[in-house]
C-alpha cells in the first residue's frame, strides 16, 4: 500500500540517522604494523586507541594477569570481566574497534487475526511465550518497589516495539521480533582466554576461526616476528545479499539500502538465517565468508568497514550486512590512513606511533582551511557574515585566527575551537545522509568522492555553497555568546576537573572533524565546550626490541580509580594532559625494579 511504503521510508530514514548518531558515540583507532613498516624491519608494532566512556561502570580498568607457567598478559578489561580484553603478552599485542557488521536482524511477524500473541510461521499459528520479569526500582520518594513486566518471546527472540526511539508498533496485524547472534555467545570468554595466551597473529587467526566469539568488534594484531593482522571474524548473522533481497519487508528494503540492516519476513522458514559449513553454530557466517587481511606493512581500522584496512589491498565481495565497499570513509579513518602510510614509509618507531595518536591533527581543517580563509577575507571587506538566525555577525579577527591556526587540537592551538564550531555547523546543516560530512552529495565539498582515491576524497571547500559562510557566521556567534575569544586555545576551552584541580585536555571530537585523538564533548549554547565524557581511554603502543620483553608505553586517560580519595584518581589524567606516557612494566624484573609498586600474591586453596 502506498501509505505503508511512505511509513517504511520515513521510519528507515529516522532509524538511519539515529543509528549513525548512536554509533558515532562509539569508536576507536587501531594500527598494526608489520616488519616491512617498522624501522628495524624485524618486529611488529601496535597502536590500540579505543574510544570509550570515562565515567560510570562501562570503562576500562588496567591490569596484569599472571598464572605462572600458564598465562602472563597485561592490558585493560571491563568491570567484572576476568580476562584481558585488549593488551599484550610476551609476543603479541592486539586491540579492537567497533565493527560495522550488524549482529542482529529484526523479523516482521504476521499476526493471527484476533490473536495478537500468535503469529504465522509457514502458515501455522504459533503462540508467543510470555516471560515475566520483576525489577526493583527506586521511586521519586526514595523508596524501593518491585515493577513487573511481561515480555513476549518468539522463535527469533523477544518482541520489541522500538529501536533507538523509532516506533515499530505492535498492532493487530504486525509485530517485530529481534534475533541476536550473541544471544547464547559464551564462546567470547574462550576467545579472550586463548587470545591472552596466543603466541602470534597466526594463533590469533585460528582462535578467531575456531570460536567466532567476538561479539561486536574488529580485531587488529601485531606480533614480535613482524606480522600484522586485521579481521572482522565473529558472531555475524548469515544473511547474504540474496537472502536479504528475497526476504526483506518494505521496511527492510529501506533500512537495507540506507544501513545494510535487513528486516526479514518472519512468516516463513525460508527467511531463516543460513548456515555455512565452517560456522561454529547454525545461523552464522563461517570464517570463510568473513573479512580478514594479513600484511607485512600495516593494517588499520577506525570504525569504517573492512574495505580499506590497507588501501593497497582492498577487501571486497562480502555481504552488505557486514559493511560497505567503495563508499566514502570518515575523516578520522582517512587521517589515520594518511599518517600510517607516511610513517610506514619512513619506518615506524615507538615514538612515531605515539606522535601519530597524540599529534592532534585535525583533518577537516587540513582539507578545507585554505579555501575557508580565502572566503573569509572576501567577506571581511564587508565586515559581516550571514547567520542562520538572519542577523549578520561581525567577522572581527576570524580570518587571521583561522589563517594562523596550526591545524591541530593541541592545548595551545588557537583557532581550533572556532573551526570546530564551523565544521560542526556545516556538517550538521546537510541532511542528505547521516554521514553527510563524508558523503558523495554533500554540497560543501569542492572535490567529490572518488572510489579510486577514497583516502583523499572528498576534499576542498566549495565556498559557493551558501551554507559555508553561514556556518562560519554561526560559529563566530557561538563563541561570542559563550564569551570566548575567537582565538581561545583548546586547553582553555576543554578540560576536566578532579578534586578541584583542572586538567586541560588536548584532542578533538573525532568525527565528523577527523580527529584521530577523539575526545567526546558537546557544545553548550552560551557556555562553550562541556566536560569530556569519553574518547581516548586505555591507549597502548607496543613493540619489541632485542630482548625478551615487549617495549611499550600506555596511558589510561581518565586514571585507574573512581575513588576521589585514592592516589590513582587523577594521576594518569595529569600525565595525559601533558602528553606523557607510562612505561609499561611487563617482565618480572621490570616489575621488581619499579620505583613504586606493591605486590600482592594470591594463592588458591
Amino acid at each position: 500500500m502506498p501509505a505503508a511504503r511512505i511509513d517504511a521510508a520515513k521510519a528507515a530514514n529516522l532509524l538511519a540517522v539515529g543509528w549513525h548518531r548512536a554509533m558515532g558515540g562509539l569508536g576507536s583507532n587501531a594500527v598494526a604494523v608489520g616488519k616491512a613498516g617498522t624501522a628495524d624491519h624485524t618486529h611488529g608494532l601496535l597502536l590500540g586507541n579505543p574510544h570509550f566512556p570515562w565515567t560510570d561502570t562501562e570503562r576500562f580498568y588496567q591490569a596484569q594477569l599472571t598464572i605462572p607457567g600458564t598465562i602472563d598478559v597485561t592490558g585493560a578489561s571491563l568491570f567484572g570481566v576476568p580476562v584481558v580484553l585488549i593488551g599484550h603478552n610476551a609476543t603479541i599485542a592486539w586491540s579492537h574497534t567497533v565493527s560495522t557488521a550488524f549482529r542482529f536482524t529484526p523479523y516482521q511477524l504476521t499476526l493471527v487475526p484476533g490473536q495478537p500473541t500468535q503469529y504465522l510461521y509457514d502458515g501455522t499459528p504459533t503462540a508467543m511465550q510470555p516471560r515475566d520479569v520483576s525489577v526493583t526500582v527506586r521511586g521519586s520518594d526514595g523508596k524501593l518497589s518491585t515493577v513487573k513486566h511481561t515480555l513476549w518471546w518468539t522463535r527469533y527472540g523477544p518482541v520489541f516495539n522500538s529501536i533507538l526511539g523509532i516506533p515499530l508498533p505492535w498492532t493487530a496485524t504486525t509485530a517485530f521480533a529481534i534475533r541476536d547472534a550473541n544471544a547464547d555467545n559464551f564462546r567470547v570468554f574462550n576467545h579472550f582466554l586463548f587470545t591472552d595466551m596466543a603466541k602470534s597473529t597466526a594463533d590469533e587467526l585460528r582462535i578467531l576461526d575456531k570460536y567466532e566469539g567476538i561479539p561486536w568488534v574488529n580485531t587488529i594484531v601485531a606480533d614480535k616476528t613482524g606480522h600484522a593482522l586485521y579481521a572482522d571474524i565473529g558472531a555475524i548473522p548469515n544473511v547474504p545479499n540474496s537472502l536479504a533481497q528475497q526476504c526483506n519487508t518494505a521496511l527492510g528494503a529501506a533500512t537495507y539500502q540506507l544501513l545494510g540492516l535487513p528486516v526479514l519476513d518472519g512468516s516463513t522458514s525460508s527467511c531463516n538465517w543460513l548456515t555455512d559449513k565452517d560456522a561454529v553454530e547454525p545461523g552464522l557466517f563461517g570464517p570463510s565468508h568473513l573479512p580478514h587481511l594479513a600484511r607485512w606493512d600495516y593494517v588499520t581500522n577506525s570504525n569504517d568497514s573492512y574495505w580499506l584496512s590497507n588501501p593497497a589491498q582492498p577487501l571486497t565481495g562480502f555481504a552488505r550486512i557486514i559493511g560497505t565497499e567503495g563508499t566514502p570513509r570518515s575523516l578520522r579513518t582517512r587521517v589515520g590512513l594518511v599518517m600510517t602510510a607516511d610513517n610506514a614509509k619512513r619506518g615506524f618507531t615507538l615514538k612515531r606511533m605515539q606522535d601519530e595518536v597524540f599529534g592532534d591533527e585535525q583533518y577537516a581543517g587540513m582539507l578545507t582551511r585554505s579555501d575557508l580563509v580565502s572566503m573569509c577575507k572576501q567577506y571581511a571587506a564587508v565586515g559581516y557574515l550571514p547567520t542562520s538566525s538572519g542577523q549578520p555577525v561581525a567577522i572581527g579577527d576570524a580570518c587571521t585566527v583561522l589563517a594562523k591556526w596550526d591545524l591541530k587540537e593541541t592545548l595551545g592551538s588557537r583557532g581550533a575551537i572556532l573551526f570546530r564550531r564551523f565544521w560542526d555547523r556545516l556538517s550538521g546543516s546537510t541532511q542528505n545522509t547521516a554521514y553527510g560530512y563524508s558523503g558523495v552529495t554533500a554540497p560543501y565539498w569542492k572535490t567529490q568522492f572518488n572510489a579510486n582515491d577514497a583516502v583523499h576524497t572528498p576534499a576542498g571547500l566549495n565556498t559557493n555553497d551558501p551554507e559555508v559562510p553561514t556556518a562560519l557566521g554561526d560559529a563566530i556567534s557561538d563563541l561570542n555568546a559563550a564569551h570566548l575569544p575567537l582565538d581561545v586555545t583548546v586547553g582553555a576551552a576543554q578540560g576536566i576537573t578532579k578534586n578541584g584541580v583542572r586538567y586541560p585536555i588536548h584532542g578533538g571530537t573525532g568525527d565528523p572533524n577527523g580527529d584521530f585523538n577523539a575526545i567526546w564533548t558537546n557544545w553548550v549554547a552560551g557556555k562553550g565546550v562541556d566536560t569530556p565524557s569519553g574518547g581516548s581511554s586505555f591507549v597502548q603502543v607496543v613493540t619489541w626490541g632485542s630482548g625478551p620483553c615487549p617495549v611499550a608505553r600506555t596511558i589510561l586517560t581518565y586514571s585507574e580509580s573512581t575513588d576521589p580519595t585514592d592516589a590513582h584518581y587523577a594521576d594518569q589524567t595529569a600525565l595525559f594532559s601533558k602528553k606523557a606516557w607510562v612505561r609499561d612494566r611487563f617482565c618480572a624484573g621490570d616489575i621488581k625494579n619499579a620505583p613504586v609498586h606493591q605486590v600482592t600474591h594470591l594463592v588458591g586453596s
